[in-house]
C-alpha cells in the first residue's frame, strides 16, 4: 500500500467534514477513500455528515447574483 493509504480512523476523523463537503483533493482524498473502503464505522460517519451538510445547504435562501455579475465573470 502507498503512504496515502495508511490513514486510520483518527486521520479520517480529522478530515471527515471536508470529505463530506467534497473539499478534499489529492492524497488526502485518496487516503480517506481507501480507509472508507475498509472501515464501515467511518463510512457511516461520513455518510451522516453528507446528509447533514445537504440538509444545511437546503436551509440557505435562494438568491440571484448581483447585477453585472455574469458580465464580470465573462470578462
Amino acid at each position: 500500500m502507498g503512504e496515502f493509504n495508511d490513514i486510520g480512523c483518527a486521520g479520517l476523523a480529522a478530515v471527515a467534514a471536508e470529505l463530506a463537503l467534497g473539499a478534499l483533493t489529492g492524497r488526502e482524498r485518496a487516503g480517506a477513500l481507501a480507509h472508507l473502503d475498509r472501515c464501515e464505522a467511518c463510512r457511516q460517519k461520513v455518510s451522516r455528515l453528507m446528509v447533514t451538510s445537504g440538509e444545511l445547504l437546503e436551509l440557505l435562501p435562494a438568491s440571484d447574483p448581483p447585477p453585472g455579475f455574469e458580465a464580470r465573470v465573462l470578462e
